[in-house]
């Protein structure tokens, strides 16, 4: 066929046919009253109806999951500048009453008067973007979650270095005294640096409780566990 050649009238609604036909990406059209006019192979395959039973008993609102859906597609059609709404991310319902979600683009189709006669909805399944979009989620979520047990665990070995030190130091005091046939002399002293090693260790535990997150009504506290409350 040359550029000059031209394709009969009378073949082009055949020609519209198969093209609408053989894209892989499903079409509907409906007109203004619900009525569906075309539902290529590619929406019976996605979808699981047969074209004819479609055309013939189905309201186009029924293909959605919601059927306000349809109202707001014919919305955001006549609110574009071009009469052209792309990139609408909806849900149809397929033959098993599941949800299908699908990225949309719509346009208006007018008779030769100008008036609005019908819509046309070419669409793409997202039914793998959304699987692979809730696994990277969940994914991201696991990582977040291992990198706080990861960060707990080691806010916990520190806290517990921490703490190691002045309870070794006050039972090596104390271990000491308790061997002693009778009190030296300098016990005085003694006691009052495991007091101090005890007062430290007793700081730590709470400064531990208010570096921990809010714990639920009931739950005992490290400080209360262990007595160290401030008198």
């Amino acid at each position: 066929m040359t550029a000059d050649s031209t394709i009969p009238t009378v073949l082009l609604p055949a020609l519209l046919d198969r093209i609408i036909h053989a894209t892989p990406n499903p079409v509907i059209a409906a007109d203004l009253q619900g009525k569906v006019l075309v539902f290529n192979h590619a929406a019976e395959k996605l979808l699981g109806y047969e074209a004819g039973w479609v055309c013939e008993r189905m309201d186009v609102r029924e293909l959605y999951m919601e059927p306000d859906e349809a109202h707001g597609i014919l919305g955001a059609i006549r609110k574009s500048s071009e009469g052209v709404a792309e990139d609408l991310n909806i849900r149809l319902r397929c033959r098993n009453g599941g949800p299908i979600p699908i990225r949309l683009s719509a346009s208006m189709i007018h008779n030769p008067e100008g008036e609005e006669i019908a819509t046309v909805g070419v669409f793409v399944d997202r039914r793998e973007e959304v699987a692979l979009q809730g696994r990277l989620e969940s994914t991201a979520a696991q990582l977040i979650e291992s990198e706080h047990r990861a960060q707990t665990a080691g806010e916990s070995r520190r806290w517990a270095a921490e703490l190691n030190q002045p309870l070794t130091a006050a039972l090596g005091l104390l271990e000491l005294l308790s061997l002693a046939d009778t009190p030296p002399a300098n016990w005085s002293a003694r006691l009052r640096r495991i007091t101090e090693q005890l007062e430290r260790m007793s700081s730590l535990v709470r400064a531990l409780d208010d570096a921990l997150p809010t714990q639920p009504a009931g739950y005992e506290t490290a400080t209360r566990r262990f007595g160290l409350e401030p008198d």
